[in-house]
Order: structure tokens, then C-alpha cells, then sequence
């Protein structure tokens, strides 16, 4: 009986068509997106637990929202291009808007139905741009918009309804909807000439002074719903860091450390735009402090977080020397500190090569092809999945064309110019090249070889069937 459910729930995931939620596939993608005005996206992964938890979240909303918003998903293990494209992880909800597949607006709430419902219902109901004719409707608009959680108001004045910088300010806010709100207001209520754009942030007012582009106007925008040096704390506040896509520069304390903060807080003035700067209390956090190369318990302290690589800063925490570290950061004129386990003295045993972070780079993107296991001990996915990637290395001992490797990923730094984004992560990388291709589909002997084969073009002379 279980075995039965279990196949159910399978072909269920891999359908992708249960009640509402339609399925999607690479070829009919482009059509779907271009035939509704507004498209919900999950990119899921049948083998991913999250995946298989959220989608009776999901449909439930798709069914809610039957007749108003059309909501698909897109298996991974079938259409692993179409989900690299656009999944962050598993499960990644997208919004596509008007038509458009080459920009999309990500879901960041949590995989509830109740949260996610009230992300789409507000997509669905709300037009993306808001109308203020005169002064008693904008500021009866801003009043309502502040009712939400501190919200970033983006407010345009243009002198007509056609012109360019309208449509950059509109298409701004198609890829926004739901999380920030954008008025169009009568230009006669404008402070300064039009066109003219400026963000209202708490008590913080920013103008706009770019060229005017959608995605200029987009990264203003994020950029003002940011302050200038903030607290760093877990969840929803950390991954709308990670999603503004700036290296962010972390300063651990412990206690209040008034004059740190006031240093980092008076330099940040100088970096806006181009760098996060936030503080954390490094005694909660204290693991962090290791993951980007700083000691634990040594306070206060300051690191760079730039996607895989990281930076330590070294020397006395003082606006001069900091604002002068940053600036060399930006420049490209520091080297990144590399966390490293000791290096094996016999790295191969039965095929699998053990990497560490010194050793990384020299292997991987080198001479030879290599398969890469990114994992945590901890992580039980990956406990799970580690024998059958060991009868891989066995199955391969005998090709000198391929490296398999593993790395423990939370005592190691992975490549600087790869970002992991969760446990486990199997990528390939061809020799001599940086052209990463990750592997979504089965967990199995059988599933991993036959990446290989599709990678390579090579296949082990003899595959063993995988116990069951």
C-alpha cells in the first residue's frame, strides 16, 4: 500500500497537472507565458522533500485562484535546462508577467499556502502601478501603502502617458508586483521637473537619477528598500540580502559595540549601491564567523561575502581603513581567503578523490573532467545519496579522463566563481572550463552515470543494477 501511494504521489509530481496546478514543459513554456497576462511557476524536484510538501500548498492556492491567475510547475527531473534557468532551489515559485519570459519576480515568503495565497492574490487584484490624479489621492494611497510592513513606496511623475520613462517605471513594477508599491502622480505635484522618480523609505526620501531603464529603475528601487548598515537577522531579512545580489560586507559583534557600528554605519555612506553592509551578534551566530574565515569568539570582526568567496578584513576597524579595504575590494585588489581542511595525504581511495579548499581550484576546471559532490555531514539527502555516488567513483576508477570528486562543503570553500545553493549539490564541470552543468535528476547509480554519459558522451563499460 505504501509502495502504491508513494508511486501515485510520484507520477502526481512528475505530471504536474493535479487539479488546477497545469503542467509545463520546455516546449510549451515560451506559448504558456505569452497567452496569459499573469503565470505562477513552481520548479520542483520529485526526489526533493521541500517539493513534495509544498505541492498540496500549491494547490490549494491554484485552486483558489482558478479563473484569475493560471499555475503550472515544471518538473526538474524532465526539464533540467528549463529549471537551471530559473529555479534558485527547490521548490522556486516565479511570476512571469504580460508575456514575458526573460524577467520574472521570485516568491520569497514561505512554502504555505496561507503566505503564498496572499502573495498571488495581491498580484492578481492589485494593478501593478497606482494613479494618483491629485494631492488628496497620493497621500490617501501613501497611507494605505505604509499600513503594510515597512514598505518601499517608488512614486513617478511623467508628463504623458506614452513616453518612455512611463514604460521603464511600469515595467519596473510588473517585475516587482507584491513586494514594493509604485504611484504614478499627476505631474503638476511633482517637486522637481518631470520625469522624475523618487522612493519613500520610513522617514529616508531617494531620487532617482539614473538612466531611465527598467532594470534601473528595478535596482533603485531594491536599492532604497535597503538601509544604509542594517541588522542581519535568518530568514525572510537574509534572503532578501541574498537576492539583492551585492556582496555583502558583515561586521560581528558582541553586545551593543556602539563605535564599531557607528564606524561601519559612516562608511557605508560610501558604498551605497554597490555593497550590503549589515551587523550580526557573533555570539548567536558564531558558525557564520568560521564559514567566512573568521575566528569564533574574536570580536568585533569584519568579512566580505561575495557569492562563493569570502574576505577577512585584518586590520583596525576605523573609517579610513575600512572605507580604504573596500575600495581595493572593488577594485579587484584583494585575494579572498580560502577555508581549508588539511589536505589528504592520499586523496584517492576506490576512484573517489576527497577535495579540500586549497586544492579545489587546481582540480576542478583543470586537465580532466570532473563530477563534483558538494556536501554536508550533517545533511541526510546527502548521507542518503553517498553510496551510490561511491559505486560512481568505482564504476569510473579506470577513466583518466574524469575526476570523481567530493567536498565537504561546510569546512571546505567551494570555487569562487560557483554559488552553491543547497545540500546536495552534484555539478560537472568539463575540462578546462568553467561551464557548469548541475545534476537534478535521480539519485541513483543509474541516474548519476547517465548525467555522465549526457555530459561526456562516455559511459562506464558495465553498469551494475542499484539495490533496492
Amino acid at each position: 500500500m505504501l509502495l502504491r501511494m508513494s508511486i501515485v504521489l510520484l507520477v502526481l509530481l512528475s505530471a504536474g497537472c493535479e487539479g488546477n496546478v497545469v503542467g509545463i514543459t520546455a516546449a510549451t513554456f515560451d506559448k504558456t507565458v505569452k497567452d496569459h497576462k499573469i503565470v505562477v511557476v513552481s520548479f520542483f524536484a520529485p526526489w526533493c522533500a521541500h517539493s513534495k510538501k509544498f505541492l498540496p500548498e500549491y494547490e490549494r492556492v491554484a485552486q483558489e485562484m482558478q479563473g484569475q491567475v493560471l499555475m503550472g510547475n515544471v518538473d526538474a527531473s524532465i526539464e533540467a535546462n528549463l529549471v537551471a534557468k530559473h529555479s534558485s532551489g527547490f521548490p522556486t515559485v516565479r511570476v512571469f508577467f504580460n508575456g514575458r519570459t526573460d524577467t520574472s519576480l521570485e516568491y520569497k515568503g514561505e512554502h504555505k499556502a496561507e503566505d503564498l495565497a496572499v502573495f498571488v492574490r495581491r498580484i492578481a487584484t492589485e494593478e501593478p502601478v497606482l494613479n494618483a490624479g491629485n494631492k488628496a489621492q497620493l497621500d490617501a494611497i501613501i497611507t494605505a501603502a505604509k499600513q503594510a510592513v515597512s514598505p518601499t513606496i517608488a512614486i513617478g511623475y511623467f508628463e504623458t502617458s506614452h513616453s518612455s520613462e512611463l514604460l521603464a517605471f511600469t515595467h519596473a513594477a510588473n517585475t516587482m508586483r507584491g513586494v514594493h508599491y509604485f504611484i504614478q502622480a499627476d505631474p503638476s505635484l511633482s517637486p522637481k521637473p518631470a520625469p522624475y522618480i523618487h522612493t519613500m523609505k520610513d522617514d529616508v526620501t531617494s531620487d532617482f537619477t539614473a538612466e531611465f531603464t527598467a532594470s534601473n529603475v528595478a535596482k533603485f528601487v531594491t536599492d532604497s528598500s535597503f538601509p544604509l548598515f542594517g541588522e542581519m537577522q535568518p530568514g525572510t531579512v537574509f534572503e532578501s540580502y541574498a537576492a539583492r545580489d551585492l556582496p555583502i560586507v558583515w561586521l560581528f559583534v558582541s553586545g551593543t559595540d556602539a563605535a564599531s557600528k557607528a564606524v561601519m554605519e559612516e562608511t557605508a555612506g560610501n558604498f551605497k549601491g554597490t555593497l550590503s553592509m549589515v551587523w550580526i551578534d557573533g555570539v548567536k551566530y558564531a558558525p557564520m564567523m568560521e564559514q567566512l574565515g573568521l575566528r569564533q569568539g574574536v570580536f568585533p570582526a569584519v568579512a566580505i561575502e561575495d557569492g562563493a568567496a569570502h574576505y577577512a578584513f585584518t586590520g583596525k576597524i576605523a573609517v579610513p581603513t575600512i572605507t580604504n579595504w573596500l575600495a581595493a575590494f572593488l577594485e579587484g585588489k584583494i585575494s579572498r581567503t580560502v577555508r581549508s581542511e588539511p589536505a589528504p595525504g592520499s586523496p584517492v581511495h576506490r576512484g573517489l578523490t576527497t577535495l579540500v579548499g586549497s586544492t579545489t581550484e587546481n582540480v576542478v576546471g583543470g586537465k580532466k573532467n570532473v563530477l563534483l559532490f558538494m556536501h554536508a555531514p550533517w545533511c541526510s539527502h546527502c548521507q542518503a545519496m553517498t553510496p551510490a555516488y561511491k559505486e560512481v567513483a568505482k564504476a569510473y576508477a579506470a577513466d583518466t579522463s574524469i575526476t570523481i570528486a567530493m567536498l565537504d562543503a561546510t569546512a571546505n570553500d567551494v570555487p569562487e566563481w560557483y554559488q552553491m545553493d543547497g545540500y546536495p549539490t552534484i555539478i560537472f564541470v568539463p575540462a578546462g572550463s568553467r561551464d557548469v552543468k548541475k545534476f537534478t535528476g535521480a539519485r541513483s547509480l543509474q541516474g548519476i552515470t547517465g548525467f555522465i554519459k549526457k555530459s561526456t558522451g562516455v559511459a562506464v563499460e558495465e553498469e551494475e543494477d542499484e539495490d533496492e
